[in-house]
C-alpha cells in the first residue's frame, strides 16, 4: 500500500468552513481530522483521531463539540467523511442566514 495524505478546504454557503486532513501511512497508520468552524473561525466541531484524550472509551477517535462558551469532548464511533459530512448536513439549517458564496478566484 502507498501513502496517501489528504488536505482539503470546503465553504459551505453559510460560510462556515470544513477543513480536512487524512493521512495513510502504510497498512497500519491511519490518522485524521475534520475541523468545521464558523464564518468568523469559531470551532463548532472538530472530528479526530489524535491519542491525546486517553479516558475517551473510542480512544482515540473522539470529537470536540463546541457548545455556548465552552469546548466538550465526546466519543466518536467511525471518523470518516460519511459521518462528518451527514452531522454537518443536519446541523446547517440551524446555522441561521445563509451567506453568498466566497469568490475564490
Amino acid at each position: 500500500m502507498t501513502d496517501f495524505r489528504l488536505k482539503a478546504q470546503i465553504v459551505f454557503r453559510d460560510g462556515s468552513l470544513l477543513h480536512i486532513r487524512q493521512i495513510i501511512l502504510g497498512e497500519a497508520v491511519y490518522k485524521y481530522a475534520f475541523h468545521w468552524q464558523d464564518a468568523t473561525g469559531q470551532l463548532l466541531c472538530r472530528w479526530e483521531n489524535a491519542p491525546h484524550w486517553p479516558e475517551t472509551v473510542t480512544h482515540p477517535h473522539h470529537k470536540h463539540v463546541m457548545r455556548e462558551q465552552y469546548e466538550t469532548v465526546t466519543e466518536l464511533r467511525g471518523g470518516d467523511f460519511e459521518v462528518v459530512f451527514e452531522e454537518i448536513i443536519r446541523s446547517l439549517p440551524q446555522l441561521g442566514k445563509k451567506a453568498p458564496l466566497p469568490d475564490r478566484r
